[in-house]
């Protein structure tokens, strides 16, 4: 078979670099990531025994950098993979020895970027929270990607000294929704909804390209019930709610054959016995947005109950927020899981590796 081969595509400002910078490259990183409080990030270290980097080749930050990875006869022959990772802003310069190396690090939203820097101040009443966030990303010159039937309206919701991103953030917090920024867009979606895809991939113990794996089930800050109180001073009524939690979300019990032919039954992991509510006091209209809010607050304690770590060949096909199985693993493989943030190393002597992190979906 002909050998795997990975080469990487980098552009400084636009311009293609890739061929006066792969002499030096000593490693490369980048992680790709669906949580709510993390962005992507890229970062490249170089070879530094001329000096080249940290005199005339020293970047700018707050300079564009852009990356791609192209994978060719990697799973089969003649088989080719482009993974665009994207422009970032660089935001960090490091220069060490021994040995003499020099790594440059960007984000995707960067230093510069008044979405994240400037601090404003304004207030928005009987608006949906797509509004809002359709009036930032067209102000910062973004494209809106929105996946959610959830688009509550708001009485009003008021920004105080406030960068817009962090803005919104909050108000996808507050609704139960995630947010995703790159150099073009801001993906806004609803995890239960995103959740719900039917799984893109299995995992297989059994492949050499697996080479290592970690998985966790805890009951540390799980709660079994998110209890909602409001009273309205204007209607002078009390908005209660109750939502109890249901069990991570996996394929049904199922009969397997071990290896000498005896019939068992592979049951899903249960959720731990535990009696702790979560009690929020929090503004609501009424019991359906209760309900909402009550949803989303234990969905965000719960989520990662139940988590997964998978070190294998490099895998330019997989992307943060897919949904996938695993095989060969027990109990584990009964659990729907779903890519939070998948990294990808190359270096010159471990060749291209990713790391998958995984938690289990829950049923709600």
């Amino acid at each position: 078979m002909t050998s795997r081969e990975v080469i990487l595509e980098l552009k400084y400002d636009n311009e293609d670099i890739s061929r006066d910078v792969a002499p030096f490259v000593e490693s490369f990183r980048y992680v790709d990531r669906t949580l709510p409080d993390k962005m992507d990030e890229l970062s490249v270290t170089f070879q530094d025994v001329d000096e080249l980097w940290r005199t005339g080749w020293w970047p700018d930050r707050g300079a564009q950098f852009a990356a791609k990875i192209k994978a060719f006869d990697w799973f089969n022959e003649g088989d080719e993979f482009e993974r665009d990772c994207g422009a970032f802003e660089i935001d960090d310069l490091t220069s060490s020895s021994p040995p003499s190396i020099f790594q440059v690090s960007a984000i995707s939203v960067g230093i510069t970027h008044p979405i994240r820097r400037q601090q404003n101040t304004k207030g928005w009443e009987n608006i949906s929270i797509k509004d809002i966030a359709e009036e930032i990303v067209s102000k910062h010159g973004f494209e809106l990607k929105w996946f959610s039937e959830y688009n509550p309206t708001m009485d009003r919701w008021e920004q105080r000294s406030q960068s817009d991103l962090s803005l919104l953030m909050d108000i996808c917090s507050y609704a139960g929704l995630m947010i995703k920024i790159t150099d073009k867009w801001i993906i806004i979606f609803r995890g239960e909804e995103s959740d719900d895809k039917t799984p893109e991939q299995v995992i297989f113990r059994s492949d050499d390209t697996v080479q290592s794996w970690e998985f966790n089930a805890n009951s540390s800050d799980i709660y079994a019930a998110c209890e909602v109180k409001y009273y309205d001073p204007k209607k002078k009524d009390m908005v209660e709610y109750i939502f109890y939690s249901e069990a991570v979300k996996g394929n049904k019990n199922r009969i397997i054959k071990d290896m000498h032919g005896h019939e068992r039954e592979e049951r899903d992991i249960p959720d731990p016995e535990v009696g702790q509510v979560l009690k929020i006091n929090q503004i609501v209209k009424d019991i359906g947005e209760a309900e909402e809010v009550a949803k989303a607050a234990l969905r965000e304690k719960n989520m990662r109950q139940v988590r997964g770590t998978l070190t294998m060949m490099g895998r330019p096909d997989l992307y943060s927020g897919m949904t996938l199985i695993v095989s060969g693993f027990g109990r584990w493989d009964n659990v729907i899981w779903n890519l939070e943030e998948i990294t990808h190393d190359y270096s010159k002597t471990g060749g291209y590796n990713s790391t998958l992190s995984l938690r289990g979906i829950l049923g709600f």
